[in-house]
């Protein structure tokens, strides 16, 4: 199946917020290595004899070997604490402190041979350190392994053993090698080089990242070296050549080190210099990009740079100097792309691509290719930046609203062309695109209204007219193809996402088109029921089609969803929250509330009870607990059903890292930080729980829902389930969809919402869920003015949430002011000074 983390594009009533799942540049703290070259050991090229071991004398060769071409040797460095700058392909880097053998010295700059076979500048030197105690805690990992993993104080690569077994500790060394659990007769050549040139590949790029060019420089150069004699050693034991493939970047890498030592980069000019001078300095700047890649799978969003975004800004003047970088620059820029991050794959991104992001977002087109085509060899490249030059030739000196129409009336233009012009057209003025993102900007004064606003006067054809003809036009192609055999799961996808465009545009004349494009998305979805091929992404936009419809007021919007929610079962892996979206925005409508009560609460139905039966489908029927489906009354009495089945369900453990790692029959997955709690199992213990543990775990992700957690003790889960079903008898009613807003503080889960009474809540209010809070002391009372709800967060502990509830109380001739909150697992009274108002909406 193609795939999709988010819709390849987004229309203007669907509005995402990039969120990175991690995020950072280089701290402030993290000390850069200004020497010319590190230091060998003292007795790298010492005489070594073996001790007496049980390794195969393969190992004992394989590690001679790898001392001969330079691993670094342990052997006469002082076993220590130490502190060292380490980095991470997410573009997190600073200092940790770890245990290495530091190498004898008197000067300021100290250096250490570390776990992972690699000499290191040293940000400081502590005590020494126990070896012996750190061998007993191996955790071998294998892969792509971190930086920060493979320096860990304790053995964390089979890389290790050959250190041991240099400093004459044969016990230890064996004991490592063991945990590799590797074939006794295997050699072990391959699997120890492979530690040590990833060591060294990873230290590079992750230095390169982050500024630290000296340490990239010295690594890359000593790389390039080992590689070819790593691979002919490999082949000359029987190995294979390729077991070093990540390094293909590395030529690359090298000489871009190399030219960045060479000729530093120029500053940037001063706010006064002319708009060409400045747009040539931000160019230059472009090997300074550095964003960061936001998740696995994703990708890296070049246009969140700042570079780049000064870039787009000084707007089209710009497009003549970025499309001659994208013929003729050959630079890297300092972020890095990858699949999984414990995959060995980086793809170190180019200074083209960065302009490509940068022409795109100018030019607010981005039909022409993807970004991959610069690096996909010189024919796609050429054609890539042909159709970019084309395009600017025809369009350099017309309108942006004219080139958009143009591209639409265009009837030998492709999908995707007119797929881009409809997305300009309906693309809310408020909201700045960039790249495949939507982002609310932070500046204010934005007029609203649609970017393609002066077209409406357009008439024979009307923009209206021109989106429901390429609708028709893409859908009638794709059946075509169909019919003939010919089967493409995404050929109706730029139909789908043009009728939403124009639903954006002109919502009456789009109630036709809608309609007509839910049938065949029903259509197709019954086609390919299970996990079909694009059936999650048609899934998704039936719901929200019904949505559009419903508001546009199409009566027979809501009885078609009906008719189709009803087959939709778990075994379609894809039907995931989003697709119910109309159940819960339209709760009191009686077809619906009648579907919503056949799923959930129906005797034969897949989705009754949610908590079940393990299996591929498990992990999406529990995601909807928390759901904003606490808004619909049907499926909150499965919940409250399920708050009182205690049949065993599965077991947790915490594992070393202090994360939840909770199993089912045929399923694993895990979660919840267990570090600070004092409830939490010790490290490694399993307990069992049941059905009602699980479903009040889920439900406590919902603002205001106590917390229950797996790796509680029972009677600590017994007290957060009873809690669990307290809160839904009173507050169920009060669970409601976040607003439609542009950003989603509470992150897609069913929000708790309080009525604004106009008055001083009284303990009934309270009783009934109406109200946080009643003042009960004696004096007089009064509400605030304040718009509520409020976005706030509590000074202590920092909890953020919302603020549902003001009021004030006379006391001693000052008014108090308390307020109603809501946070993580709480629904409190607290006093004005505890809280911090007018908290941003942050990922």
């Amino acid at each position: 199946m193609k795939p999709r983390l988010l819709r390849s594009f987004t229309t203007p009533a669907t509005i995402f917020v990039a969120l990175a799942f991690a995020v950072g540049l280089a701290r402030a703290d993290a000390p850069r290595f200004n020497g010319n070259a590190l230091p060998l050991p003292p007795q790298q090229n010492a005489p070594w004899t073996p001790p007496a071991t049980q390794l195969s004398p393969n190992f004992l060769s394989a590690a001679q070997a790898l001392f001969s071409l330079g691993l670094a040797d342990p052997r006469g460095g002082e076993y220590r604490e130490i502190t060292v700058v380490v980095g991470s392909v997410w573009g997190e880097s600073g200092p940790v402190q770890t245990h290495g053998w530091v190498l004898p010295g008197e000067s300021a700059q100290r250096f250490a041979v570390c776990w992972n076979g690699l000499v290191y500048p040293l940000v400081n030197v502590g005590a020494p350190a126990d070896l012996a105690a750190d061998i007993q805690n191996i955790r071998l990992h294998s892969g792509a392994v971190p930086e920060a993993a493979a320096l860990s104080q304790s053995p964390s690569l089979a890389l290790g053993a050959c250190l041991l077994l240099r400093l004459g500790n044969a016990a230890g060394a064996e004991k490592v090698w063991a945990a590799t659990k590797l074939e006794a007769g295997a050699d072990p050549f391959v699997t120890l080089a492979s530690n040590w040139a990833w060591a060294l590949f990873d230290r590079s790029v992750c230095a390169h990242m982050r500024g630290d060019d000296r340490l990239a420089l010295l690594g890359a150069r000593q790389l390039s070296v080992l590689r070819p004699k790593l691979e002919s050693l490999a082949e000359e034991r029987g190995g294979r050549r390729d077991f070093v493939a990540f390094l293909a970047p590395l030529p690359r890498l090298l000489a871009d080190q190399e030219r960045r030592a060479a000729s530093p980069n120029a500053a940037l000019l001063s706010p006064k210099a002319s708009n060409s001078a400045r747009i040539a300095a931000l160019i230059r700047r472009l090997e300074e990009v550095r964003a960061r890649q936001w998740g696995q799978p994703g990708g890296v969003s070049l246009n969140d740079d700042p570079i780049v975004q000064e870039l787009v800004a000084q707007g089209e003047i710009a497009v003549g100097p970025l499309l001659q970088t994208l013929e003729t620059d050959t630079r890297l820029t300092r972020s890095v792309a990858f699949r999984r991050d414990f995959f060995m794959h980086r793809h170190v991104i180019e200074v083209p691509e960065a302009a490509y992001a940068a022409v795109t977002a100018i030019l607010r087109n981005y039909s022409f290719g993807s970004a991959s085509d610069l690096i996909a060899g010189p024919q796609k490249k050429a054609a890539l930046i042909a159709r970019l030059r084309d395009y600017w030739a025809t369009y350099k000196k017309v309108k942006p609203e004219v080139r958009w129409f143009a591209t639409l009336a265009n009837d030998k233009a492709a999908a995707a062309q007119w797929l881009q012009a409809a997305q300009n057209i309906a693309q809310r003025k408020d909201v700045e695109r960039r790249g495949n993102w939507l982002m609310v900007p932070a500046r204010t004064g934005v007029k609203t209204g649609l970017r393609g606003e002066e077209l409406r006067a357009r008439k024979k054809p009307s923009v209206s007219e021109l989106m429901a003809k390429r609708v028709e036009e893409i859908s009638l192609r794709a059946e075509k193809a169909e019919k003939s055999g010919v089967s493409d799961d995404f050929a109706l996808d730029p139909a789908n996402e043009i009728a939403e465009c124009l639903a954006a545009w002109d919502l009456k004349a789009a109630l036709p088109v809608l309609r007509r494009q839910f049938a065949r998305g029903a259509k197709f979805t019954a086609a390919r029921k299970i996990d079909g091929g694009n059936w999650g992404e048609f899934a998704g936009f039936l719901s929200r089609a019904t949505v559009l419809r419903a508001k546009g007021g199409d009566g027979s919007a809501l009885a078609d969803y009906a008719a189709w929610i009803a087959s939709v079962t778990p075994a379609a892996t894809f039907a995931n929250t989003t697709v119910f979206e109309p159940l819960w925005l339209y709760p009191r409508d009686e077809k619906l509330a009648n579907v919503a009560e056949s799923l959930f609460n129906g005797p034969k139905s897949p989705w009754n009870p949610l908590v079940s039966r393990a299996g591929p489908t498990l992990s999406q029927k529990i995601d909807l607990i928390s759901s904003p489906l606490l808004a619909v009354p049907a499926f909150r009495r499965q919940i409250a059903r399920l708050l009182d089945d205690a049949t065993p369900f599965g077991s947790a453990t915490v594992n070393a890292e202090g994360l939840l790692s909770a199993v089912v029959p045929g399923q694993q997955f895990g979660g919840s930080m267990a570090k600070s709690d004092a409830l939490a199992l010790a490290k490694g213990r399993k307990m069992a729980f049941r059905v009602c543990d699980m479903v009040a775990w889920k439900l406590s992700g919902v603002a205001g829902a106590p917390r229950c957690e797996l790796y509680w003790p029972p009677t600590a889960r017994d007290k957060g389930v009873k809690s669990a079903a307290q809160f839904l008898r009173v507050y169920g009613v009060r669970l409601q969809p976040p607003d439609a807003q542009d950003f989603d503080p509470d992150g897609g889960k069913a929000r708790l919402v309080f009525p604004h009474l106009n008055r001083i809540a009284s303990a009934d209010d309270v009783q009934r869920g109406a109200a946080i809070f009643t003042l009960t002391e004696p004096g007089q009372k009064r509400i605030t003015a304040l718009k509520l709800p409020l976005r706030a967060r509590r000074k202590a502990g920092k909890a953020r949430g919302w603020i549902w509830q003001a009021e004030e109380l006379l006391q001693k001739g000052v008014w108090r002011r308390f307020y109603g909150f809501v946070g993580p697992h709480e629904i409190v009274k607290i006093p004005v000074e505890e809280i911090e108002l007018g908290m941003k909406d942050e990922g």
